[in-house]
């Protein structure tokens, strides 16, 4: 073994004559062994992370007042914009706005989990909830074992799933093994059914897509004027909705759904170009 590999196992905690003596001692020297390498090896994750977290709170704050929505620029962007706000003295604010605009966040997120758990002990509520999660003949029931079986089934399939219009052949197996034996058409979670009908590529292209008919709308809002106004909040409203009913059904694998889906898109992209369009002086 060279001295410079044997210099580097000895940095990092894994010296090759003590990991020998770990694997051949009993149980309590592996855990020391594990232990002696966790706290070599924690230091330099927590420097790494401060860094990421340091580097992400620069290029969150919003100076200039112009946003990056949380895409993080190259070096080579940044730290001129950096160093100039560093002498004007703009960027400390920028950094404490972030900050409590981020407390703010975190806040009304607290006060919604903690509303959700209130919720769920009020006497007739939390009872009712509890039934449909429970009862056999209840939907929550019957999705938690849908949802449970078609994942079992796509981490065997996990590059192609189970192919287009194959989901309940593919489902048998697993279905059979399952107290709820319902041949279900789909796995009433659009995230499954995409993966399983187009298998991870489809998923990852499917998802691509609808990220961006939510966002793009929401983004050009500001600009839109007149009737197209409303129509870029509505379309962008739409695929929201569908995102989010998303979670408990498969609002786009039936033919018509389909074909409302990529209508509704047809009409955001001419809408978000006829406000990308617009005059200067209309923005």
């Amino acid at each position: 073994m060279s001295a410079d590999l044997t210099d580097r196992r000895a940095l990092a905690g894994l010296d090759n004559l003590e990991l020998q003596e770990a694997l051949a001692a009993g149980p309590g020297r592996k855990g020391r062994m594990a232990a002696k390498t966790w706290g070599a090896t924690w230091p330099k994750l927590l420097a790494i992370a401060i860094v990421l977290a340091l580097w992400q709170l620069v290029y969150l704050a919003d100076w200039h007042g112009s946003s990056t929505n949380g895409i993080m620029k190259g070096p080579f962007q940044t730290l001129p914009v950096l160093w100039h706000d560093l002498q004007h003295a703009q960027l400390w604010g920028a950094i404490g706005v972030t900050l409590r605009s981020a407390l703010i966040k975190l806040a009304v997120v607290a006060a919604g989990l903690v509303g959700a758990v209130v919720v769920w002990q009020l006497p007739l509520i939390g009872m009712r909830l509890t039934y449909f999660r429970l009862d056999p003949s209840g939907t929550l029931y019957g999705r938690e074992h849908i949802w449970s079986s078609t994942l079992k089934m796509l981490i065997d399939h996990p590059i192609f799933g189970a192919g287009v219009g194959a989901y309940q052949a593919a489902m048998a197996p697993y279905r059979a093994a399952d107290t709820y034996q319902v041949p279900e058409p789909y796995a009433h979670n659009i995230v499954l059914t995409t993966w399983s009908e187009t298998g991870l590529l489809g998923l990852v292209a499917f998802f691509w897509i609808l990220a961006l008919l939510v966002i793009r709308p929401w983004r050009a809002f500001g600009r839109a004027v007149g009737f197209h106004r409303p129509l870029v909040w509505g379309l962008g409203a739409a695929f929201a909705m569908i995102a989010v009913h998303g979670l408990v059904d498969s609002p786009y694998w039936k033919n018509d759904l389909s074909l409302e889906f990529w209508i509704l898109a047809a009409l955001e992209v001419v809408a978000l170009r006829a406000v990308a369009s617009l005059p200067v002086e209309h923005v």
